[in-house]
């Protein structure tokens, strides 16, 4: 069988679920955001890799693709018309879709159905109910009004899937709840991939400076949706009993949110850093004391 999985994200389980995928015999391609500041596991080929995996990254010379709404809506639209164009190359029996931004997975959901292959919709975010708050944020009133198409693009592309994968029970009750056959909604948990286990050897603490003391850390794609002021708060509560540190390995508006209320808090023991190297993951956890989700 011939399987495209695309994960915007590229997070190291959807990446490990490939390579087994690929170790059982059949054909497939992952494919996945390939520009800076965007979260990559280890996507490259392997030499132990079977010889019917391959990777593809996508990328975009529209280094600010992040700096307004506007920008975003059209770099996705130039992302879609590339996965798109990847799908129809690849020409998939099936394709498994995750993490993706709505008008590029209405172009792959599209293209799938034009190759006659089967489409499964991994949901890993409500991509309407978070620009719903994070408009509502700011403004009340225009939040339920400017996140309405997108809810509704959402929902029709939930409705036009062949199956649905949900990442959690609340999940695959909100689809059910859209009118969604259950027979064709599963529950299927995100994991960890075990070979990047925690360790705690290495020097990743000291080789980005971080001070002695209890740590506790953040690591991972952060942004307006997952609510960054709630690591503001806790690097608050730091401050005043002046006892341990908050770590945030990120990038992109969660990271310039931070960077912000840093400085105007007097966030002393806030500290930011960049993404790190995938290899660099088991040492980074290993340096924590608290490690943190959101």
């Amino acid at each position: 069988m011939r399987i495209l999985i695309h994960d915007f994200g590229a997070y190291a389980f959807t990446v490990q679920l490939a390579r087994e995928l690929a170790k059982r015999g059949h054909v497939v391609r992952y494919v996945y955001l390939d520009e800076e500041g965007s979260v990559k596991g280890d996507v490259g080929v392997r030499p132990t890799d079977a010889p019917t995996f391959s990777s593809v990254g996508i990328a975009d010379d529209d280094n600010k693709r992040r700096s307004s709404f506007v920008r975003r809506l059209a770099h996705d639209a130039r992302y879609a018309l590339r996965l798109a164009s990847e799908s129809r190359a690849f020409r998939p029996d099936v394709v498994f879709s995750a993490d993706c931004p709505l008008l590029s997975q209405a172009a792959l959901q599209r293209s799938s159905r034009s190759n006659n292959a089967r489409f499964v919709f991994w949901l890993q975010d409500l991509f309407g109910e978070a620009l719903d708050a994070v408009i509502s944020r700011r403004n009340r009133v225009l939040g339920p009004v400017l996140s309405a198409p997108f809810k509704a693009l959402e929902h029709f592309l939930l409705r036009r899937s062949d199956e649905v994968i949900g990442i959690a029970p609340a999940f695959v009750n909100y689809v059910t709840n859209l009118g969604v056959d259950p027979r064709y909604v599963h529950l299927l948990p995100n994991w960890a991939p075990l070979e990047d286990r925690i360790v705690e050897t290495g020097s990743w603490k000291e080789t980005v400076s971080l001070p002695s003391g209890p740590r506790l850390l953040y690591s991972g794609t952060l942004g307006l949706k997952h609510d960054p002021q709630v690591l503001a708060a806790i690097a608050e509560q730091l401050q005043q009993t002046k006892d341990g540190h908050l770590v945030v390995v990120t990038e992109g508006e969660g990271r310039s949110w931070l960077e912000q209320a840093k400085i105007d808090q007097s966030l002393d023991r806030l500290h930011l850093r960049d993404f790190q190297e995938v290899e660099e993951l088991p040492s980074m956890l290993g340096s924590a004391d608290v490690l943190l989700a959101v």
